[in-house]
């Protein structure tokens, strides 16, 4: 791989994330709102190689509002949730994942009933957060909402949350 060692970095963690994506990615079909907006995005890629490579360039961007997590998770969306925060630890990736992920991923768990899994993959993410940039926990944490968080965690774990939301660096 030629480039900077940031640009690097940067190739390594998306392609971490997408291997973890991919994997957890349910077989069903994609919505089609997602299929379209692929389709749009490539199809006015011309016949060039640049047209083709400017199209993908932008293709994220293209896709953004079509492709949700929340729309990968589908029904079983903790489930997946959990089992997403599992590969990106296993990766060591999960404190790089955009705080957009972690958040949606916190809150996927958060939704419905939170077991002990929930919340040591919550925890997880947490402290993620907390390694990559501390400001980022609490961020988090205020995404999530304290008061959710709170009353959503208990035993060991809560004493553990708090702790952790208490600690300096």
């Amino acid at each position: 791989m030629v480039g900077s060692n940031e640009a690097k970095a940067t190739v390594n963690r998306f392609m971490g994330a997408l291997k973890a994506a991919l994997d957890n990615v349910s077989p069903t079909a994609p919505p089609p709102s997602a299929v379209a907006a692929i389709s749009a995005a490539l199809g006015s890629a011309g016949n060039t190689l640049s047209a083709l490579l400017t199209a993908i360039t932008n293709l994220p961007e293209s896709l953004a509002g079509a492709i949700t997590l929340s729309s990968l998770l589908d029904a079983d969306g903790d489930d997946k949730a959990r089992q997403l925060v599992s590969e990106l630890n296993s990766q060591t990736s999960l404190a790089q994942a955009a705080f957009s992920v972690k958040l949606k991923l916190v809150n996927a768990m958060l939704s419905g009933s939170t077991g002990d899994e929930d919340e040591i993959a919550i925890f997880s993410i947490m402290q993620a957060a907390k390694a990559y940039d501390q400001a980022e926990l609490y961020q988090l944490a205020a995404g999530a909402t304290w008061d959710t968080l709170y009353s959503s965690f208990d035993g060991d774990e809560y004493d553990e949350l708090v702790n952790t939301l208490q600690q300096p660096v």
